[in-house]
């Protein structure tokens, strides 16, 4: 989520902050996946398998999107025939040079095609290595936007998917508490879904207060809450955040 849509959701919940002293140490949280990508394909291809479903959890580097890259396969054994034959062509140039049978003028023509030819292989190795699409870390599908068999163009997003483990939360609170607001404090956050409360720490504070509020944003990182999930919200809770009087 960009930093401004979350301002913009976090915002209304800061006058819970400003509302005497008591208020003043509870403001809303949401809770966010410490990593989150959405998988799109680099090409107009077809589809043939989606390895995973909503919800379905994933290891690091296990294919999730297979796609029919007959096109390309076929393309790369045509580019691997084109190099093996400048190769050839270059090493006959080179032994016939030896012999005085041709200039060094063709010698370089043939070391340039087989310069190009190798470029175009490693091309088209490139082309042929992104038809399956692997997991860049382990975790769950949080959206499926594709279905096999369809052609997706350019840039479609296929998966929207979320790491597994430790959650962050973000959270905006008065730009007052930061004379007594550090990285490594220790505060408690209740979720709403669940009911319960959890134990947390400031992990990062923006290095930029929003004037017009005089609010900040801060990042944290919540403990042992395997039962908790990306979108949650609920109220954090700062002992001591207020600023002295």
């Amino acid at each position: 989520m960009r930093p401004h849509h979350r301002l913009a959701i976090l915002v209304p919940f800061l006058l819970l902050a400003l509302l005497g002293e008591a208020g003043a140490q509870e403001v809303r949280a949401m809770l966010l996946p410490d990593r989150e990508a959405t998988l799109t394909s680099d090409g107009p291809l077809l589809l043939d398998r989606v390895e995973v479903d909503l919800g379905d959890r994933f290891s690091a580097d296990q294919v999730l999107v297979r796609f029919d890259c007959s096109l390309r396969e076929a393309r790369l054994t045509a580019t691997s025939g084109v190099h093996k034959g400048a190769l050839a062509r270059l090493a006959s140039k080179q032994r016939l040079v030896k012999l005085g049978a041709v200039g060094a003028l063709e010698v370089e023509l043939a070391t340039a095609d087989a310069q190009k030819s190798e470029g175009e292989l490693a091309e088209a190795r490139n082309a042929v290595n992104h038809c399956v699409l692997k997991a860049p870390f382990a975790g769950r599908v949080a959206k499926r936007h594709a279905n096999a068999h369809e052609v997706v163009a350019a840039d479609r997003p296929l998966l929207s998917i979320v790491s597994d483990g430790p959650l962050r939360l973000t959270t905006i609170v008065p730009s007052s508490w930061l004379p007594r607001l550090k990285v490594g404090d220790r505060f408690t956050i209740r979720v709403d879904e669940t009911g319960r409360s959890y134990r947390a720490s400031v992990a990062a504070v923006s290095g930029r207060v929003d004037p017009a509020s005089q609010s900040v944003e801060i990042l944290g990182r919540i403990e042992g809450a395997e039962d908790l999930l990306p979108g949650m919200s609920g109220t954090a809770i700062f002992p001591g955040a207020t600023a002295a009087r």
